[in-house]
């Protein structure tokens, strides 16, 4: 399975590529009122309106994200904007080199690939979006 390798507060996730369509330098965000803590907006890409979701607060990670990149991503037919600090690479995994990690009632998969460790986003937290 290819996925595409990115930086969000200092840490590494990863995301199936199959979901991916685009990576784009940040855009001008128009808020949006009332919209969920983790919902940044919405950009104007190519004449497509679409949210932008911040993953770091999605995921309640302590530290800011920079800003840097959208990663367009399209699941369920809807096109979303995840904002990453900087997109790192895309690599080919396999199966063992995903560990599924339960802690209490958190699961989450690790991805060991070379020397790096980082998180699988999964399709299934993506519909969770």
């Amino acid at each position: 399975m290819e996925v595409l390798l990115f930086s969000l507060s200092d840490e590494k996730f990863c995301i199936p590529l199959s979901f991916v369509e685009a990576i784009e330098h940040t855009a001008q965000i128009t808020v949006i009122p009332r919209a969920k803590e983790y919902v940044t907006g919405v950009v104007n890409i190519r004449g497509s309106i679409i949210p932008v979701v911040d993953m770091a607060k999605l995921l309640k990670l302590d530290k800011q994200t920079h800003m840097n990149k959208l990663i367009l991503i399209n699941i369920n037919k809807q096109s979303i904007a995840i904002i990453a600090d900087d997109v790192d690479d895309v690599i080919n995994i396999s199966e063992n080199d995903i560990e599924n990690i339960v802690m209490g009632d958190s699961k989450f998969s690790l991805v060991s690939y070379q020397d790096i460790v980082a998180t699988l986003i999964s399709e299934h937290e993506l519909n969770k979006i």
